[in-house]
């Protein structure tokens, strides 16, 4: 493991304790948790590849995913690793009753989400002046988005049906030849009922999704400052320069080069 970080100690926050660990990076294949859960855990993945099992339950995790795990005791608790990559985990206590099993949530929809983890992650860390009641007021925000989103709750059977064409769109969604019927196909589905489940469980169409895929990971890209312009409308699946940068100034409302400018 590294870049492991401990930021302060459980907290009081009106009737919420919370601590966070951040931006964890695996080596190992299976990596083994306490079984015993002393607080509720909230993760949201940054990236990386993972099937989590909790319990009697297992699920992908994925780059987007938000998960909650209650407090309690568990004869499991480990990742199986296939892509290394970070997330956020936010370790908390409250008064109020959560439910009992794991709660997933796809909040890939939702890049303010995102960046609500990040700003709690790099407020812990740098403890300026006022962090706590700054960090206070980010993490109720993520409760509320969150709480938001319980329409956003993957129906597992619904997943089931469309497994699929899901695993090959997060595959090939990078693609320059990718198209969204494809994904049907590989369901052994017409694309009308393919995307009427796709609709159910991610509240977009499959091309929206696509889109917000590709400019969530060119925006990193871009964030990286490692690539051009033009190399990166070819890595997340655009042959034209200037098409990639209509999509993304629709996206974002700047263009890649002001986005870049921006967050400098």
């Amino acid at each position: 493991m590294k870049n492991e970080l401990l930021i302060g100690h459980p907290q009081l926050a009106g009737n919420v304790a919370w601590y966070v660990y951040g931006r964890w990076e695996y080596t190992d294949k299976r990596r083994h948790y306490d079984r015993e859960i002393e607080y509720n855990q909230m993760v949201y993945k940054l990236g990386g590849e993972s099937k989590v099992t909790i319990g009697d339950e297992s699920f992908d995790a994925y780059g987007g995913l938000v998960f909650i795990t209650p407090k309690g005791h568990y004869d499991r608790h480990y990742f199986d690793t296939d892509v290394i990559g970070d997330s956020i985990d936010i370790f908390f206590d409250t008064d109020i009753e959560l439910p009992k099993s794991v709660q997933i949530f796809d909040a890939r929809s939702n890049p303010k989400l995102r960046e609500l983890f990040l700003s709690l992650y790099k407020t812990c860390e740098r403890q300026r002046n006022g962090w706590y009641y700054k960090c206070t007021a980010i993490f109720y925000e993520i409760i509320y988005e969150i709480s938001q989103m319980n329409s956003d709750y993957i129906p597992l059977s619904r997943m089931e049906q469309i497994k699929p064409g899901i695993e090959y769109l997060n595959e090939h969604c990078y693609d320059t030849d990718f198209t969204c019927e494809i994904l049907a196909e590989k369901c052994g589905m017409s694309y009308t009922y393919f995307k009427r489940i796709f609709n159910i469980c991610y509240k977009m169409s499959p091309i929206k999704y696509v889109i917000m895929l590709r400019m969530t990971k060119a925006a990193e890209l871009l964030i990286s400052d490692k690539y051009t312009c033009t190399a990166i409308s070819e890595m997340v699946g655009y042959q034209s320069n200037y098409y990639f940068s209509r999509v993304f100034k629709s996206y974002y409302g700047c263009t890649p080069t002001e986005y870049k400018k921006n967050i400098k």
